[in-house]
């Protein structure tokens, strides 16, 4: 069934070509390739093309917002409006970039339950530039000649004279631990500890857990008792400052049985990627 309807919609977008080419085929034609390659089943595939139609309609409501964003924040600043408009609408936008990455994340992590690792990152590869993944799809369907291979996605750059467009684009710091720390708060709320874990620095401190080891055990206990049954995580207030190699991320209100707990997470640059090194924990 997966190689079918890949290859209709392979059929598909080839005739669109001509004109003009439908974005919602082209990343559906990805993610079915992304699905066959991971042999998931149909019913697996099934669930990821569902998760993409939400997903995309959410991309769809975000960009959107984006884009109207942007338009106001530049007539802004070329009417020389108030420097407290132009700071409300920068804000306006960092927080709907925000918005996207944690859409982004959320979504290729939803899926990894269904993907698996090696296909889970691909996925990631491909969203973080979407664009330069349909570029090179474009390629290969309409036989267009190409430099190499692009790094995102295995399939040919579009254009020979360009660099390949498929690097990920580097993230700001802020955008680096926002990463790590819903890498840590998504599996714990999946309570896949393990994975949870990875995202903690082996010289974590806390003056009630105290060690990283520490740290794991009281969250084992948490998943074992129920604590961390059906728990929201809400972002949408967090704030990051950065202090040199170290990051704190604040507010984070996690929701459950227990009520609301609101968490400081501290992130420290190690090997080139932030480390949860402390945190604190309000309301409990």
């Amino acid at each position: 069934m997966k190689r079918i309807a890949a290859t209709a919609l392979i059929v598909m977008v080839s005739f669109t070509l001509g004109a003009y080419a439908n974005d919602a085929l082209l990343e559906q034609v990805l993610l079915l390739r992304l699905t066959e390659e991971a042999d998931i089943g149909d019913y697996g595939m099934i669930e990821v093309l569902q998760g993409y139609g939400e997903y995309r309609a959410m991309m769809d409501n975000l960009e959107g917002k984006r884009a109207d964003t942007c338009a106001a924040l530049k007539a802004a600043i070329e009417a020389d409006e108030s420097s407290s408009k132009i700071m409300s609408l920068t804000r306006e936008l960092m927080n709907i970039d925000m918005d996207i990455l944690r859409a982004r994340q959320s979504s290729v992590s939803e899926a990894g339950d269904v993907l698996g690792a090696k296909a889970m990152a691909q996925l990631y590869l491909i969203v973080s530039d979407m664009a330069a993944a349909k570029d090179a799809l474009i390629a290969e369907l309409t036989g267009q000649p190409a430099a190499g291979a692009c790094p995102l996605t295995g399939q040919p750059c579009p254009m020979a004279a360009q660099p390949c467009a498929g690097a990920v684009p580097a993230l700001s710091p802020e955008e680096a631990i926002m990463e790590r720390v819903m890498v840590f708060l998504n599996k714990l709320a999946q309570k896949d500890l393990d994975g949870a874990m990875a995202a903690v620095a082996d010289d974590f401190e806390h003056y009630d857990f105290r060690t990283k080891a520490q740290l794991r055990a009281f969250l084992d206990d948490a998943i074992a008792t129920g604590y961390l049954d059906d728990i929201e995580i809400l972002t949408e207030d967090a704030e990051v400052k950065i202090d040199g190699d170290k990051a704190v991320l604040y507010p984070i209100d996690i929701t459950g049985i227990f009520g609301t707990v609101t968490l400081e997470l501290v992130g420290e640059m190690r090997d080139g990627q932030y480390m949860l090194v402390s945190m604190d924990a309000f309301g409990i």
